[in-house]
């Protein structure tokens, strides 16, 4: 990996994902394993902004009425047995979780859909930051992670993906996702990721500045 060609994205870190009160956890899935990789993407998150690597975080978003929800969307509530809104806009189920505020230099990227770059800012702010690698993480897999993995390598990204920092309330989903991830991104664990962002370079000031 190259520090300045390398990004990082952040995604789904919300309450409604993670927090018992939470939407997800209201479906009736148990969102355990979804909680047991916030210490694992707290690692990379932190890992990459030591490596002084772009940090993108990628929030769902649901607009108030249903503006952002087209019909096929909406059958996709329906085939998911799906009842309440995800991430409605202005609710505390939109919010980040406790602990993945983002910094002041980072960016925030909202997704109405799964994938976090196509239909979204996010293709022009990494093109604009000549990112050409990004990592992915958050929750769920089969979803926004799935998603957003196929669109960046079909957009000519290098993807990569730490396994312990992914997560679904399924876990069959869940194992799913990972076998054909592994056909579009490296897949790869939490150390081996954290491992290699330490080992970027330094950018120039910040050598000037330590």
């Amino acid at each position: 990996m190259r520090r300045s060609a390398t990004a990082l994205l952040v995604s789904g870190l919300q309450n409604d994902f993670f927090d018992t009160k939470g939407v997800l956890a209201a479906t009736g899935s148990d969102i355990s394993a979804v909680q047991a990789i916030v210490p694992a993407v707290e690692r990379v998150l932190g890992a990459a902004r030591d490596a002084g690597c772009l940090i993108v975080h990628v929030h769902e978003r649901t607009l108030e009425g249903g503006m952002s929800d087209s019909p096929a969307w909406r059958a996709q509530y329906e085939l998911n047995g799906w009842q309440d809104t995800f991430a409605a806009e202005g609710t505390w189920g939109e919010e980040p979780l406790d602990g993945f505020r983002p910094q002041e230099d980072e960016l925030v990227v909202e997704r109405y859909r799964p994938g976090a770059i196509y239909d979204t800012r996010a293709s022009v702010l990494l093109r604009s930051a000549g990112v050409d690698r990004v990592v992915v993480a958050g929750a769920e897999t089969h979803r926004t992670i799935l998603a957003t993995a196929i669109q960046a390598a079909c957009l000519d990204y290098e993807v990569v993906v730490p396994e312990g920092a992914v997560a679904s309330a399924d876990p069959v989903r869940h194992a799913a996702a990972i076998a054909v991830l592994r056909s579009w991104a490296h897949v790869v664990d939490v150390d081996g990721v954290v491992e290699e962002l330490a080992r970027l370079p330094r950018s120039t000031h910040e050598i000037l500045e330590g």
